[in-house]
């Protein structure tokens, strides 16, 4: 039995897949969920969005060409910045 999607989400379109980039590499992962999106968005007859999170402004378009590559019809960018967290550990009595 085909269920029907709530009136709140009908207006939502395309298939997301975010896209990992950090240290100047996009996780193999992303590459394959794109694969993945691929065959849904069709399946659903939207399109496939790249949603590139990480950092480095210099190479967001060589991701979103790569992304291109592995099927995406569309691609944005979340350009976050990598938080250095430092964690100390007090010794007792110090």
């Amino acid at each position: 039995m085909k269920r029907e999607l709530p009136e709140h989400f009908r207006s939502y379109k395309h298939v997301w897949v975010f896209i990992e980039f950090e240290h100047g590499r996009i996780h193999p992962v992303s590459l394959e969920l794109l694969g993945e999106g691929r065959k849904l968005a069709d399946r659903l007859e939207v399109e496939l969005a790249a949603v590139i999170a990480g950092s480095g402004h210099d190479a967001l378009e060589d991701v979103a060409k790569t992304t291109f590559s592995y099927g995406a019809d569309l691609a944005t960018s979340l350009m976050i910045p990598f938080w250095r967290i430092t964690v100390t550990n007090p010794t007792p009595g110090s």
